[in-house]
């Protein structure tokens, strides 16, 4: 349904409407933190504009949020306030010339010029059936700093919708809305936002500054000077119409909605990933329970391409697309990992299904021995992942309880509010201090402790000790620990039978007994055990070690479990630790000819809290550890035969304070 202002003809309304740039005291140059901490990064901009979405669908009442994601291409002259935005940029630049740049503002400029200069630019188009945009919610979404917590279809929380510029090589973000108003039918309402750099104009005797921000707006009440500029006063009244680029999108709503544009858009800067890929990877892993629930479903297409490929992530595609990012373990800036997003896609179809005493619901899935030993418990707020390290509820909060992961989904209610006032401006992560005063800190903190409490009683602990004891932990009777290694660093001797020199002496040759061969289980050759590469040589930290070798992905035994607990009647070592991995050779000092142990080369060390992961050191036999690391998993360079998985060792050994790298520091050992 078309409201009564669009009969009016694009070209007779436009003169009544332009891109303006307001009066502004402080000088910005292009370069600003707002547009560019986000830049070439698909998840914040893809979480934005699907959270808007959402909320707005919700706020509409709608059984489902439809979202129609297009790329396409289009004239320079379909822009509004194109010509506005060309003048006051070329204007921008030239009084930039003379003044100090960075390497980032010429980065900038030279991407608006480049498409500037093209035929056709490039645009990405997100269309949502929601509560649409009136006028006084255009007016909050626009206005940096503003929030708007009661009426969640506004869309902006703070500066986040600062978001969609990260994807805009023209920093100039388009919007229009379609809203009911009672009694007068469905409404239009459109602006636009573009962010330049500040620059200064003549008027009259007076010399103005222009701010770097412009909007589409209606034309200001005083005429236009000789220049066809406006005179730069700011008076936010917004077009009851949209323009022809974003009136197509409006006209495909069956009644009210949005529509967002994206202008110059970069595809995210990526040449390992088609923008549609990084489009249905981010909503696929963020909105996985609004997906699941068949609460949301996300279109996607790209008409620039021949082919036009498309995306459909619904709950019948779900699946699959996070069946590929199984592998993924990391991300970058705390994201949600690959491999996190797969297994709580399994709970929420295959986990136990309660509620919380605080009202949310839950679904929580014991993993199996393949899954790892960490418990996982993933937030999620009116179908969004908002983190996986809330207080209370990280992997450390559930040592020595059976590994599990837990989805909490949380909606409205008091949990709701007080999560969403902690949440940051890319709606992810909890943080208390954002809240506005004591009490509701505390509150936060009292419901994530009962959450916590909850999900233990109905998991259940490991058998245990005192202290929590993974499987095949040596456990020391009697009133001392014995120490792990009583003896000091075992250094190899490569040269084990000797032969008569000239003067009736002896000196060092190689053996020729084929006993001192063993079989290397990776490449088959005979190799000493002790011979050649092998970590330098450390004190040893007295302690006990348990660790369980256990099968990676691709079912090759090269991964260890090691839990490490320090000798605690020993001196504490203010330094770093190196934690190497041997098999023993069976023979020590008593034998004629001993053998030293084999060294084993590591791939690298993971650690449960935070989740991250240390590259070794000396040629790949040392990972360099913070003292204090206790429970950390050791992927090997190569898979050990099953014959030697139970006679794998650890051993930890002093070392200065790794650096910020994660080498350890030079000189000599302490």
């Amino acid at each position: 349904m078309s409201p009564r202002s669009n009969s009016h003809p694009f070209s007779s309304r436009s003169r009544i409407a332009d891109l303006v740039f307001p009066q502004a005291g402080q000088p910005q140059g292009f370069a600003t933190l707002a547009t560019t901490q986000w830049d070439g990064n698909p998840e914040p901009v893809v979480r934005e504009l699907l959270q808007n979405a959402l909320d707005a669908a919700a706020n509409a009442n709608r059984d489902q949020c439809e979202v129609h994601i297009t790329i396409r291409d289009v004239s320079p002259d379909d822009l509004p306030g194109i010509d506005s935005y060309r003048r006051h940029f070329e204007r921008a630049v030239e009084e930039r010339r003379g003044k100090p740049q960075g390497a980032a503002e010429k980065t900038i400029i030279s991407r608006i010029e480049s498409v500037l200069h093209r035929d056709r630019i490039r645009v990405l188009m997100c269309r949502d059936n929601g509560i649409g945009l009136s006028e006084d919610r255009m007016g909050r979404l626009l206005t940096e700093g503003n929030t708007d917590k009661e009426d969640v279809g506004a869309g902006a929380f703070g500066v986040g919708h600062l978001t969609a510029f990260a994807a805009s090589n023209t920093r100039y973000v388009l919007y229009a809305g379609r809203s009911c108003n009672g009694n007068e039918g469905v409404r239009d309402v459109s602006s636009a936002h573009a962010i330049l750099a500040s620059r200064t104009k003549q008027d009259g005797n007076v010399v103005r500054g222009l701010g770097a921000h412009g909007y589409w707006l209606l034309r200001p009440q005083a005429a236009p000077d000789t220049s066809g500029e406006q005179l730069g006063l700011f008076d936010p009244r917004y077009p009851d119409f949209a323009p022809p680029l974003l009136d197509a999108e409006l006209s495909r709503l069956s009644d009210t909605g949005s529509v967002i544009c994206i202008t110059g858009f970069n595809a995210f800067r990526s040449e390992q990933e088609s923008p549609l890929d990084a489009i249905a990877r981010v909503s696929a892993k963020n909105f996985l329970v609004a997906i699941q629930r068949q609460e949301m479903t996300v279109r996607i297409r790209d008409e620039t391409a021949n082919s036009s490929p498309s995306y459909i992530v619904d709950g019948h595609g779900l699946d699959a697309l996070l069946f590929k990012q199984r592998s993924q373990k990391r991300t970058r800036s705390g994201w949600l990992p690959g491999e996190q997003a797969y297994r709580c896609l399994r709970t929420l179809e295959a986990g136990q299904k309660f509620t919380l005493s605080c009202g949310a619901r839950a679904r929580m899935r014991i993993l199996d021995s393949r899954e790892g030993t960490s418990s996982h418990v993933q937030v999620f707020r009116n179908g969004m992942w908002i983190t996986n390290r809330a207080d209370e509820l990280t992997p450390p909060n559930f040592t020595g309880f059976n590994p599990f992961d837990a989805v909490i989904m949380i909606s409205d209610g008091e949990i709701g509010a007080l999560v969403r006032e902690a949440e940051g401006p890319e709606h992810r992560g909890l943080d208390r201090r954002r809240l506005r005063d004591g009490k509701s800190k505390r509150r936060l903190l009292h419901i994530l402790r009962e959450i916590k409490g909850e999900l233990q009683s109905r998991v259940g602990t490991i058998e245990r000790t005192t202290d929590f004891t993974p499987d095949n932990f040596a456990i020391f009777r009697g009133s001392r620990s014995q120490k792990a290694e009583a003896v000091g660093p075992y250094r190899p001797r490569t040269d084990l039978a000797s032969k008569d020199d000239d003067s009736g002496g002896t000196t060092p040759g190689k053996s020729d007994d084929a006993n001192s061969k063993v079989i290397d289980p990776t490449s088959g050759r005979g190799k000493r055990r002790g011979g050649g590469a092998k970590p330098k040589p450390g004190k040893t930290v007295p302690g006990r070690t348990s660790v369980v070798a256990a099968r990676g992905r691709a079912g090759r035994l090269d991964t260890l479990r090691v839990h490490w607990k320090p000798d605690s009647h020993g001196r504490r070592w203010r330094g770093g630790i190196g934690v190497r991995v041997r098999i023993p050779s069976g023979s020590d000092s008593t034998c004629e000819m001993p053998l030293g142990p084999q060294w084993l080369q590591v791939k690298e060390l993971r650690l449960a809290s935070p989740e991250s992961a240390i590259q070794p050191v000396n040629t790949g036999f040392e990972v360099p550890l913070r003292w204090g690391e206790a429970a950390f998993t050791i992927i090997l360079k190569e898979p050990i035969q099953e014959t030697d998985a139970k006679s794998i060792e650890i051993d930890v050994v002093r070392r200065k304070e790794p650096t910020a790298e994660g080498a350890t520091g030079g000189g000599k050992n302490p």
